[in-house]
């Protein structure tokens, strides 16, 4: 009883204004046959879609033999002396220090 009459006792709660759904993003179709050079002709999408865009590219890097080695290159090895990033915490400009410094 006790805990109706203080429920009763309570101001109402202000109810949350409805949010405003946000409109559906439109699907922009890619034309560009699957390992060709991307066609920019076309209207771009609104935002970037990572998947769509890093898999065309995968597609076409292929093609192109981006992927594979010449073992019989006369040309030296490039070769990177950076080790893969190890951040344990948030990117700041002393991790762009350090890799312009060596």
């Amino acid at each position: 009883a006790e805990a109706a009459a203080k429920k009763a006792a309570e101001p109402p709660k202000e109810k949350r204004e409805k949010r405003e759904k946000k409109p559906a993003e439109e699907v922009v179709a890619d034309s560009t046959p699957p390992g060709e050079k991307k066609d920019v002709s076309a209207p771009m999408a609104a935002s970037y879609h990572p998947m769509n865009v890093e898999a065309a590219w995968d597609l076409w890097w292929d093609k192109k033999g981006f992927y594979r080695a010449d073992e019989k290159s006369a040309k030296p090895p490039y070769v990177i002396m950076l080790p893969p990033p190890n951040v344990t915490g948030t990117l700041h400009i002393g991790h762009a220090l350090t890799s312009s410094v060596q």
